[in-house]
Formats: C-alpha cells, structure tokens, sequence
C-alpha cells in the first residue's frame, strides 16, 4: 500500500513508524487535556489523506493535498478548514518530534504539505502570502 519507501527501510518499517507517530501525537494531545473524541478526530484528516494516496505523511506534497480536497475529499469550507488545520498541527508534531529521525530512516525531509497557497485565511493572495508562512 505505501508504494514510496525510501533507502534501506521496508514499505512495512514505514508504515510501521506512521502508526507510531499518530499514537504518540495522540497521547502528547491527550497530556494536554483534550477529551478522547477530540484525540481521534486530529488524526483522521491525516490518515484518510494518506490512504487516498497510499502514502505516509513525510511523502505527501502540497499538490496532493490540492487535488484531495478539490476533488474527493471536497467538503463544506468549515470542515476543509479544520481538516486542513489538524493535518498541519500534525506536521508541526513530526517537525519537532521525528523529523531527524525521519531523515535518517526514511530519507524524506518532513515538510507540512500545507503551504500559504492552500493554508485556510489565506484565500485572497496577491503577489505571493497574506501572512507569512511558518518558520521551519
């Protein structure tokens, strides 16, 4: 199913660490007090993104995610926008957390595929971004 493994780590040692990234960014959430409902919806927008592409996270480009949620992941712009949001708190954790790690395993640098393109509140760019994007 994970059709882009890089280096000398297996499709299923990928996927593997996928599964363990989404548990711990679920308890390091659930330290901070968020209710269990709220734990499993973080992490949905990110596996059902990734199942569509048959991919882990740290492969995903911005252009995936484009065509996902213009296509068939469309849905109301409130519920895009949460989706979109959550799947970049998620990317924020994989930065922090196993981007080193990532890198040396998988070979893949971890980059949010949200960008000030399709980063909610940014809709009305000219030039280039209304805000400027995130520090990485």
């Amino acid at each position: 199913m994970w059709s882009r493994c890089n280096g000398g780590a297996t499709v299923h040692d990928e996927e593997s660490f996928f599964l363990d990234t989404l548990s711990e960014y679920q308890w390091a959430r659930d330290v901070a007090g968020l209710a269990p409902t709220t734990l499993d919806g973080l992490i949905k927008p990110v596996i059902e993104v990734c199942k569509f592409y048959g991919t882990v996270p740290w492969q995903l480009t911005s252009r995936e995610v484009d065509r996902y949620f213009a296509g068939p992941g469309k849905r109301a712009q409130s519920t895009l926008r949460g989706k979109i949001n959550k799947i970049d708190a998620y990317f924020a954790f994989l930065e922090q957390r196993y981007a080193g790690e990532i890198m040396r395993r998988f070979g893949a640098a971890v980059e949010s595929p949200i960008d000030p393109f399709n980063r909610p509140g940014t809709a009305e760019i000219s030039g280039c971004a209304s805000r400027p994007p995130r520090q990485r």
